[in-house]
């Protein structure tokens, strides 16, 4: 694997992983299995070359990348060429979609373990190391898998998740909060995943949920609760933020799919998504009408509820300041620290609406993640 100094040179960019590198302390007697990465990516030069970078200087010792690019015409071809002397293998050639690139990477992986970073996301230092050595470790483990921090498009970081799942966990906890498992985080069993078929070609968007829940049923998974492994970008053009109903509406298929008879549907016509800084939660009335009391945290998040034609209120929560916009007639008002909800109908017009609808949709944020899934559980954990 290349070093830093071997890597083209960062243009003014500082930090993991353009000025900082991993040097492990490695055993010296000690076999590493191989183990494949593998970067799907269309149209993200921004990103793309900090995620490889991320890969190649993990500083793990026996490492074959494989970039599937589909076809790209922003300058990300021009960047995969400059690192192609340190990549097993690369194409840039139309596909069928994210998980149809994955699945050709996979299948021209050899290593005995695999993963797959989109090319928004990044490795953390150590994290091939620490995830090896602990599938090492547990032969019966067909994942590791652990916690990971949330960035923005500039790579700042916005959020911390912490999660746990246990070896063999029911698909109720699969769905549950804390039970959501990380994909960047991920590391596999090659053997294991040629056992329960790779990635379902028909999903866009669940398709890592469906092999968690395949998965599960080969194996135990090994958590790491210590330090993140990887960096999840909140970005734009990423899929679950562009397509958050086309999301939560697959999730709910395959959960359906593998039995989670009991695990409700999204309420009809709602609005359900969650991201984290700068975006918004959107729930319809029939959405924010269940049981009182929430263990939500609004901070750095925005709370959208629509109560009717006449009534859109965006409560804007970015650390401790709260804006309203009643209605058609775009009133707005800009609270400092607000901690009661119900402090709204003070300023704003149509006051007892917006308090209401508030208020409601606060004390309904459990049914929501109950009726979302797996989506909102893994943003509010």
């Amino acid at each position: 694997m290349p070093t830093l100094a071997e890597l083209p040179p960062p243009t003014g960019q500082q930090g993991w992983p353009w000025t900082d590198a991993l040097t492990p302390d490695l055993a010296p007697d000690m076999t590493w299995p191989l183990v494949s990465i593998v970067t799907p990516s269309f149209q993200q030069a921004a990103f793309l070359e900090e995620a490889l970078r991320s890969v190649l200087l993990q500083g793990y010792p026996n490492l074959e990348v494989i970039v599937m690019d589909g076809g790209s015409r922003d300058g990300s071809v021009e960047i995969i060429q400059r690192y192609a002397p340190w990549l097993t293998h690369w194409v840039s050639a139309p596909d069928h979609g994210q998980t149809d690139a994955i699945n050709q990477g996979f299948r021209r992986a050899r290593g005995e373990f695999v993963g797959w970073l989109n090319s928004d996301d990044l490795l953390l230092p150590g994290a091939l190391i620490r995830a090896v050595t602990t599938l090492l470790a547990h032969p019966h483990a067909v994942l590791v898998h652990g916690n990971c921090d949330y960035i923005d498009s500039a790579g700042r970081k916005v959020k911390s998740s912490t999660g746990r799942i246990e070896a063999q966990p029911p698909l109720s906890t699969l769905l549950g909060r804390g039970g959501v498992i990380r994909q960047p985080t991920v590391l596999l069993r090659h053997s294991a995943l040629r056992q329960v078929g790779y990635l379902d070609g028909s999903l866009h968007y669940g398709m890592d949920y469906d092999l968690w829940i395949r998965l599960r049923q080969v194996g135990d998974f090994v958590f790491l609760a210590d330090a993140p492994l990887a960096l999840f970008r909140l970005q734009p053009q990423a899929k679950t933020h562009a397509l958050p109903l086309a999301m939560i509406g697959e999730i709910y298929s395959i959960a359906q799919r593998h039995g989670g008879d009991g695990v409700a549907a999204p309420a009809a016509g709602a609005a359900a998504f969650v991201f984290m800084r700068n975006e918004k939660v959107g729930l319809d009335a029939a959405a924010s009408d269940a049981a009182a009391g929430t263990d939500c945290d609004f901070s750095d998040t925005a709370l959208s509820v629509g109560a009717g034609a006449d009534v859109d209120v965006d409560c804007n929560f970015p650390e401790t300041a709260l804006s309203v916009n009643v209605g058609r007639r775009s009133s707005k008002t800009t609270l400092g620290t607000v901690s009661d909800l119900g402090a709204v109908s003070d300023t704003a017009s149509d006051a007892g609406a917006v308090s209401d609808e508030v208020a409601a949709a606060a004390s309904g944020m459990r049914e929501v993640r109950r009726r979302a899934g797996v989506v909102l559980s893994s943003l509010f954990n």
